[in-house]
């Protein structure tokens, strides 16, 4: 999603291997970047 907007993305995966339900998933994005990552996040959570 972030990467079709033109923005580096880093995903962390915390979750647990034997059980996907528990952890998170972490997103790192450049500062610059953030607003508009951001921006992007909440609009695709909207057109769910």
């Amino acid at each position: 999603m972030l990467t079709g907007h033109h923005i580096d993305a880093v995903l962390l995966n915390r979750q647990a291997s034997s059980h996907h339900d528990f952890g998170d998933i972490e997103v790192y994005i450049h500062q610059k970047d953030f607003s508009t990552a951001l921006e992007i996040m909440i609009l695709n959570q909207l057109n769910l």
